[in-house]
């Protein structure tokens, strides 16, 4: 897996990929989106639309922009409270559509969960500190993702394309 720095992008377009890397255009009026909190990002891009297009998707049907997923870009699969990382291995010739693989992660063992009483079983308190590191798996699952009017999802799974992350929740 290669980091957005890695991957030869404009400086936009790693931007994006750390504000999320999808961002929603307009609302259903046409006005612009009321919840995206970087409208100057925004107009940077939009202002220079023509020279990012061949990193950035700007969808008109979808009423967003995305990030163009690339091979060896990393992605994240979130659930409510745990991430999976997985990595771009092919993509569609428009952009919309990316295979990805899962990542083997090992927590670093550094970390040491910081319980204390409470709840079912107990709190950890800096769960949030956890280190992991990535690497490829040429056996791991792979699966379809789409970009879709929220986002990248397979079906009701959502993917956050640009980076690849791990997180365990302990506090479940």
């Amino acid at each position: 897996m290669k980091l957005a720095t890695e991957l030869n992008l404009p400086d936009l377009a790693v931007r994006l990929i750390n504000a999320g890397g999808v961002m929603r255009i307009k609302d259903g009026d046409g006005n612009g989106y009321k919840s995206f909190n970087d409208e100057d990002l925004l107009k940077e891009i939009m202002a220079q639309r023509s020279a990012l297009e061949q990193h950035i998707i700007f969808s008109e049907d979808r009423n967003l922009i995305a990030i163009k997923p690339v091979i060896e870009m990393g992605v994240t699969q979130s659930f409510p409270n745990e991430c999976y990382p997985y990595e771009v291995v092919a993509c569609s010739t428009n952009g919309l559509q990316a295979h990805v693989r899962e990542m083997d992660a090992v927590m670093d063992p550094s970390f040491k969960p910081d319980f204390h009483p409470g709840g079912f079983v107990g709190h950890v308190s800096n769960q949030h500190e956890q280190k992991w590191s990535y690497t490829s798996n040429p056996r791991g699952k792979t699966r379809i993702i789409r970009l879709t009017k929220r986002g990248w999802a397979e079906g009701s799974l959502r993917y956050h394309m640009g980076h690849a992350s791990r997180f365990y929740d302990y506090n479940l």
